[in-house]
């Protein structure tokens, strides 16, 4: 149960992540050179990863629990990109449409004009609707819906069978999720995965320090070749605050 609500606490909160692999790499400073390695002639190195602290667990648990009590929680906000699905029963130019925030964070409806949406919940946007709707009709009734979070995504890259780009589905997604949907780790894929929590929306501070969890807690099938390096990585940012763009 506890490593579950890790998976999300890391997903949602924002993260860093470096899954070890066995593919030729530069060493750093943190590996070391095995000393099997060095006698069989071949070059290999390991993390030196220790088990991962009670302290740097519940400082995840506590950046999740933060963000769910300041209203960044499941309820993600929008961000250019987001395609949404809209609609107004009662005024025909404004039935079943679906409209992409702009890069500028803004959608454009007829009779209405540009509305600012990046950064808002769904909810605070349907509110922002219905008071501009307001202004012509009565009781205006209005649907909203999100289509598509584009400006939730993540990069896989690295020991992954499909390295790419891919979309945070819902505030219930999991490490293992998007691992999964990256086709999942290949032969060169190692034991551990470290998160890197960061406090703040727009990024992590300077030396911040990576919590270490294996990959079996997480409930992944073994490595075929846990004691090598490579780096392999899973990065987002910015899942509970307004945001555009993930490296």
């Amino acid at each position: 149960m506890q490593t579950q609500a890790i998976m999300n606490v890391v997903l949602l909160v924002t993260c860093l992540l470096w899954l070890n692999g066995c593919m030729p790499s530069a060493t750093p400073p943190d590996a070391r050179e095995s000393h099997g390695a060095r006698a069989s002639g071949h070059t290999a190195v390991t993390f030196d990863t220790p088990p991962p602290s009670p302290v740097a667990v519940a400082r995840l648990a506590q950046l999740w629990q933060g963000r769910m009590q300041g209203g960044g929680g499941l309820d993600h906000p929008l961000g250019p990109g987001d395609i949404l699905d809209i609609s107004v029963p009662a005024i025909p130019d404004l039935k079943d449409r679906t409209v992409r925030i702009s890069g500028e964070g803004t959608i454009n409806l007829p009779l209405l004009g540009g509305i600012r949406a990046a950064g808002l919940t769904d909810g605070e946007l349907y509110d922002a609707l219905q008071r501009r709707l307001a202004t012509y009709m009565h009781r205006p009734q209005v649907s909203l819906f999100v289509r598509e979070y584009r400006s939730r995504q993540v990069a896989v890259m690295g020991a992954v069978a499909k390295p790419g780009l891919y979309t945070l589905a819902s505030g219930a997604d999991t490490v293992l999720d998007i691992l999964g949907a990256a086709g999942g780790m290949t032969d060169e894929a190692a034991s551990y995965i470290l998160f890197i929590p960061i406090e703040r929306p727009e990024g992590a501070s300077p030396g911040e320090k990576p919590v270490p969890l294996r990959l079996a807690s997480l409930g992944a099938p073994p490595p075929r070749c846990p004691d090598r390096l490579s780096r392999s990585s899973l990065t987002s940012k910015r899942f509970s605050a307004a945001s555009s763009n993930s490296t």
